[in-house]
């Protein structure tokens, strides 16, 4: 009789599947231990290619790791840009930073909440990487003391005498600034032309840096007697005051920094 089929096909059915599941495993094996292929950069089209960061330059001349302290100011309000203080007075505040909404500290505390003296916070037009040359920071004139009044009394030889340093901290590094010139101003029509201490936030060559310290030295209340130097970082303080209208009194100090390099002129040939 012949073979029944079914029988037959049972009979080789084992070996084969058998045989398959050898041949999977063997390639499971070998896809888990394939090296990972190696990208060609030439190739736009080569998906294997990991995206890289953008190029950045960074500024060399100043801290990389921020200080303890700025750190847990920052975690607990990524705002927060700077510290500020004069030894025995009540000026002794975090500095915030919101360029896309200048005002928002206007009267805002720290954790968020309304409180009318707000917190002292930085021009919009100031940059922090790179750092502006000069940061110029806004604050309250409060009959109570708190808030900027404290730069106000700068109008006070004696009370200069007294302060002479303005201590502020950016998140990376730790600064005493000396207080250059301190002046009644204003704030200017758009059409007026004349120099607007506020709109003074970098400089690119010794020629603008000049101009700005003759405009501040000409204005101040009394000589400081410390001199400006070409390259140096300043801290402006601005405040209201009411001698006139939309009136300012305006402090400058000044921390040593490097030398700017100038931008290379080449001649047209």
């Amino acid at each position: 009789m012949n073979e029944n089929p079914e029988k037959s096909v049972k009979r080789w059915l084992i070996p084969f599947c058998a045989v398959v599941l050898v041949l999977v495993i063997i390639a499971v094996v070998f896809l888990l231990n394939r090296p990972d292929p190696v990208p060609d950069p030439t190739d736009p089209t080569d998906v294997t290619t990991e995206p890289t960061e953008p190029d950045t330059v960074p500024d060399e001349t100043l801290p990389t790791e921020m200080l303890v302290n700025m750190a847990e100011l920052y975690a607990q309000n990524p705002d927060t840009v700077g510290y500020i203080r004069v030894e025995g007075t009540k000026l002794d505040y975090p500095v915030m930073y919101t360029p896309d909404d200048e005002e928002k500290y206007i009267h805002m505390a720290f954790d968020g909440s309304y409180k009318y003296v707000g917190l002292p916070f930085i021009n919009k037009d100031c940059t922090m990487d790179p750092e502006s040359r000069n940061l110029i920071v806004y604050g309250h004139n409060m009959r109570n003391g708190t808030g900027f009044s404290t730069v106000i009394q700068y109008r006070d030889e004696k009370f200069f005498e007294e302060h002479p340093t303005i201590f502020y901290s950016t998140l990376y590094e730790e600064r005493e600034y000396e207080v250059v010139a301190a002046f009644y101003d204003r704030v200017y029509e758009k059409n007026e032309d004349v120099f607007k201490y506020y709109e003074f936030v970098n400089y690119q060559n010794e020629e603008e840096f000049n101009e700005a310290m003759d405009y501040f030295l000409s204005k101040s209340e009394y000589d400081t007697g410390v001199e400006p130097v070409y390259g140096d970082r300043l801290l402006t303080l601005v405040t209201c005051s009411y001698h006139t209208k939309y009136g300012r009194f305006v402090v400058v100090a000044r921390y040593p920094g490097e030398e700017p390099v100038e931008e290379s002129v080449t001649e047209a040939e």
